[in-house]
């Protein structure tokens, strides 16, 4: 990969200006450079790479203005081989129990090298416990130690921890420095690619240097860039802009089709779209607004053509509507539903009602489509055959779960005393099908018959839930209907009370033939219970 071919291994191989490293340069040649180091910015702005050459920085024996990449500490570190550079990703050693081998391991001096460096790369990934391991270490570490810890969401490290570092915010590239690289990577590397391809590349970076070449990494190896030029350009982001503006409905879904055919990312493609909307935006208000321009002269005249006659309200409503948008789709599962859903309420404006199909034609065909189907019928023109065409067609009504059918009601002549005296009968034929099930049935209690529809209740949740389940449900009804040889449905439900009624129940069937005191059993008795023993002897 290219980003990792190019990494920069001198200062002055990074693209100015940069007044973030200028100062950390100058902080490193004076020697104040300090003992703890957080380094923040986006991904890919080259967090990692600004720390270790600040490692190698203070390890260099012939260091002036830059590293010198000859004396023996920094061809070590170049192959990889100094010991003294101690880096760690912080995502896979978060624990507290790497916090205390690392806190065991900083207490030795460097071996080679005039400073031992920490780099923890991810830093914010470690846990509470990890950071307060650390944090004496940080605060007050040896004079010979250095942290240079490295984060995208420094506001994820404990208070405690940032106030005993310097803080360095690394700023996005704009376009034009990250072109500027780019192009000097093509040139090394003789990969043919035009200045607006260039651009396309560092305008769908998103200002990240290494998203730019991996990239270009991808045009190398196929030499095409339509798919990125085609969505990310800014001549299609301004096709899109006049079609939003003239509220071409039926092309913005076609084009939005077009991006999910070809897999492109839908959410980050709106954020490109804000951001050239936001560029745009400078058109009318420059004065107020200082920004990088992006456009070529030939962009900066179609733009100023589309937007002729469009006041400046109408389109930073339309950027808010679009920036309202982005904020619930990008948690979307569906986000292209979301979007055709969204330019269809936002673009379509004409009136469309559904064509509503009459009932009676629906029920004459369906009922020629049944007659015709069916064999030695009579024909259809035949004046004898009477069809029922009433507005109403008979339908069967669905049945409510956990409901009796009425036909079925006015049959039943049970009470829940009827039940309770067979429920003995009823658990014994559950008991042939699943015996787990019969013994859940005999801890529930029954509780009333109502409508063709027998309550129980349960002490517990396990025994609702399996109690409740439909294939057991099934069965068990089916021996109700066994049983008393009428179609009756059950529900069982949790009850807090239940388990005191049970408690009653089994208090009040205790006799004196089933709780005897222990001092009243013989010698004879506790041998006879437990089969036998060594005899008592007197």
């Amino acid at each position: 990969m290219l980003y990792v071919k190019y990494r920069p291994e001198y200062f002055k191989e990074i693209i100015r200006p940069n007044l973030e490293i200028d100062n950390l340069l100058l902080k490193l040649k004076k020697g104040n450079l300090g003992h703890a180091h957080i380094i923040c910015g986006s991904r890919g702005v080259g967090k990692t790479t600004t720390a270790r050459l600040l490692a190698k920085g203070l390890n260099c024996l012939q260091f002036t203005d830059d590293l010198c990449g000859t004396c023996e500490n920094c061809v070590s570190i170049k192959d990889g081989k100094f010991l003294d550079i101690i880096e760690i990703d912080g995502a896979s050693n978060r624990r507290v129990e790497d916090a205390r081998e690392l806190r065991d391991l900083i207490k030795f001096p460097p071996l080679k090298g005039k400073k031992k460096v920490i780099i923890i790369d991810e830093v914010h990934m470690l846990t509470n416990e990890a950071f307060n391991t650390l944090l004496k270490s940080i605060e007050e570490p040896p004079v010979f130690l250095t942290f240079i810890l490295c984060t995208t969401e420094p506001q994820k490290i404990p208070e405690t921890i940032r106030s005993r570092c310097q803080i360095t915010f690394l700023s996005r590239p704009t376009d034009s420095q990250i072109v500027e690289k780019l192009h000097k990577i093509a040139e090394k590397e003789r990969i043919v690619i035009d200045a607006s391809n260039l651009e396309s590349i560092a305008r769908a970076s998103n200002g990240a240097y290494r998203d730019a070449e991996t990239l270009l990494t991808q045009f190398q190896d196929s030499s095409s860039l339509e798919l990125m030029e085609n969505y990310y350009s800014v001549n299609n982001f301004i096709k899109y802009l006049d079609l939003v503006l003239r509220n071409d409905c039926k092309n913005l879904l076609i084009f939005h089709k077009n991006l999910e055919m070809k897999g492109i990312d839908l959410v980050k493609w709106l954020s490109f779209y804000i951001s050239f909307l936001r560029t745009v935006l400078n058109f009318g208000i420059e004065k107020i607004v200082i920004r990088e321009n992006k456009f070529n002269l030939e962009d900066r005249k179609r733009i100023e053509t589309i937007l002729s006659g469009v006041s400046l309200k109408n389109l930073t409503s339309h950027i808010v509507n679009y920036i309202d948008f982005y904020s619930q789709i990008k948690f979307s599962q569906n986000p292209e539903i979301l979007m055709e859903v969204f330019i269809i309420n936002s673009f379509f404006h004409e009136e469309l009602v559904f064509e509503e199909v009459p009932e009676d034609n629906m029920t004459k065909n369906t009922i020629k489509e049944d007659i015709v189907g069916k064999e030695n019928t009579q024909s259809l023109d035949d004046p004898t055959l009477e069809l029922d065409l009433s507005a109403e067609t008979k339908k069967e009504k669905p049945l409510e779960v956990g409901v009796v059918p009425k036909e079925d009601l006015d049959t039943i002549g049970i009470t829940l005393t009827d039940i309770q005296d067979a429920w003995n009968q009823v658990t014994a034929e559950v008991s042939k099908k699943n015996k787990p099930l019969e013994s859940l049935l005999r801890q529930a209690v029954l509780v009333s018959f109502q409508d063709g529809v027998l309550n129980l209740e349960s002490a517990y949740k396990f025994h609702t839930e399996r109690l409740s389940q439909n294939t057991n449900k099934l069965m068990i009804e089916e021996v109700l209907k066994t049983v008393f040889n009428q179609k009756i449905l059950y529900k069982c439900s949790l009850s807090t009370n239940v388990a005191r009624k049970i408690a009653k129940q089994e208090a009040e069937s205790l006799t004196d033939y089933n709780v005897v005191s222990p001092k009243e059993l013989s010698g004879d008795d506790l041998l006879a219970l437990f089969n036998g023993g060594v005899p008592i002897t007197n």
